[in-house]
């Protein structure tokens, strides 16, 4: 029994810090405001245009997707390049 606690407290911690630090990190972003504009490039066909950021109630962290509106190629934040 001593050995799966010495394996689970551990491994609670480290989860513990992670959700800890999500919360963190949304709540110092909503402080910028729930939704903001960045201008991005589309990977697709490389035009430049703007796009909206913003948080979702049951997500720790911002939603980075957007519709390309010259290719309709659907940008995630995978693909996000901040210009």
């Amino acid at each position: 029994m001593m050995e799966w606690l010495e394996i689970l407290v551990p491994v609670a911690l480290i989860i513990g810090a992670i959700v800890a630090g999500a919360i963190a990190y949304r709540n110092r972003q909503r402080e910028r405001g729930d939704r903001w504009t960045e201008t991005i490039r589309c990977p697709e066909c490389t035009q430049r245009q703007d796009a909206e950021v913003t948080f979702l109630d049951w997500m720790p962290f911002p939603a980075y997707a957007h519709q390309c509106v010259y290719c309709q190629y659907w940008i995630t934040e995978s693909d996000w390049e901040r210009l």
